[in-house]
């Protein structure tokens, strides 16, 4: 994992208050405070598509006359 802001790689894990917290980092370069966050944690049934096998797709964009 890198710094956002520099990309530097001297990363010091900061204390979180939480153990549910997502973990927070400060960069030893340039001081900038981060969190990479966490995926939410979904129930399997949540994460299945709607209709097994299709892709969801964007409509394409309506043309307004004008």
């Amino acid at each position: 994992m890198l710094c956002r802001r520099c990309k530097s790689d001297r990363l010091i894990r900061l204390q979180v208050i939480n153990p549910s917290d997502n973990p927070v980092f400060r960069c030893g370069e340039c001081s900038f405070l981060f969190s990479p966050g966490r995926p939410p944690a979904a129930p399997q049934e949540a994460r299945r598509s709607p209709t097994p096998g299709i892709a969801h797709r964007q409509s394409a964009p309506v043309s307004r006359g004008g």
